[in-house]
């Protein structure tokens, strides 16, 4: 249980953040009318993960009391791709990427059905520029007709964008993901990582992102990252931060 007195703080950022969504700008698709809640498999295994992750953490969420809180998504991160951490992703002849047979033996079509079977929604990553984050390559730039198709083919409805190493300005890929998503006729909630679109460091913790991100982006993340001590962090965050959320 929590102390009153960070109670009391966290209830009032909670009424801070409830005033601002009111006045904040995003891209009006449908989605993410309300902050979008879920979980996400680099939080606690980065890149060292399997299918079995995903379906443990929907039946925990499913009972938990999470799914009746509003916590929507089950997303995965980095490295679910063939070739994972040996600097080069496997790509087909007509240059799909393929996906990590180690840790999806079953493909993601089946983690995918049985986090919606459970009433979520599935939330997928890729990286915008020419590597990941952890050198590995060809991502996703240049291939993007490619990756949003296949993508869409698995029913995602979330995808985090990164850009740890694209070559061209990040608006222009970022209006090509866009344009993807939109003409794809499946609503996915697009969601930016901080790589290419911020203007600068607000604060050590806090960034500021360029205007275009609200015309482009569902929801925009704020903050580097925040790890296993949750609490502390996003409450100090919030408190410090609450009017740069808009």
């Amino acid at each position: 249980q929590l102390p009153s007195a960070m109670m009391a703080c966290v209830r009032g950022t909670l009424l801070a953040l409830a005033f601002l969504v009111q006045t904040c700008s995003a891209l009006d698709n449908g989605l993410a009318k309300v902050p979008p809640m879920g979980w996400c498999s680099w939080n606690y295994y980065h890149r060292n993960f399997n299918a079995s992750v995903f379906a443990a953490a929907a039946d925990a969420m499913s009972t938990n009391g999470m799914q009746q809180a509003g916590y929507q998504y089950i997303n995965v991160d980095g490295g679910w791709w063939a070739g994972a951490d040996t600097g080069t992703i496997v790509r087909n002849s007509s240059g799909y990427v393929q996906v990590n047979k180690d840790k999806y033996p079953n493909g993601i079509q089946p983690v995918v059905d049985y986090i919606h079977s459970k009433g979520f929604k599935y939330g997928h990553y890729t990286d915008s520029g020419t590597h990941a984050c952890n050198g590995d390559t060809p991502m996703s730039e240049g291939y993007e007709s490619q990756d949003a198709a296949l993508f869409v083919s698995w029913g995602i409805d979330m995808l985090k964008l990164d850009a740890c190493s694209a070559k061209e300005p990040a608006e222009t890929l970022v209006q090509r993901w866009s344009n993807l998503l939109n003409a794809s006729g499946r609503p996915v909630l697009f969601s930016n990582c901080h790589n290419g679109c911020e203007t600068g460091l607000v604060s050590i913790q806090v960034y500021k992102f360029e205007w275009w991100l609200s015309t482009r982006f569902s929801f925009s993340r704020l903050t580097v990252y925040v790890l296993t001590r949750w609490l502390g962090p996003v409450v100090q965050l919030l408190v410090k931060h609450v009017a740069l959320l808009c």
